[in-house]
């Protein structure tokens, strides 16, 4: 099971798939990556597939203060530069 330090928090994540752009999967308000365990192997014989814990979410890091969606977008953007994932992505 992998873990990042990204933007101050540890992220649990799955990357997969050898070739082809970067599909992101994001999970649903209360879920997990593992919302994704059935979608995932598929898009991965044909894309970068990169599925995660959000912010207090499954695995990765809980947190006791409020966060918003912007610091969301900056837990992403740290880790796709932390596993240097090059863009364009895809969701």
């Amino acid at each position: 099971m992998p873990f990042i330090d990204a933007n101050g928090v540890s992220l649990h994540y799955a990357l997969a798939g050898q070739h082809g752009p970067a599909v992101v999967l994001l999970h649903e308000l209360g879920g997990t990556m593992n919302s994704w365990n059935k979608v995932a192997p598929r898009l991965a014989q044909r894309y970068r597939v990169l599925r995660y814990d959000q912010r207090g979410s499954g695995l990765s890091e809980k947190v006791r203060q409020e966060f918003s969606n912007d610091v969301l977008v900056e837990d992403f953007e740290a880790l796709v530069k932390g596993l240097e994932l090059e863009p364009p992505y895809h969701s």
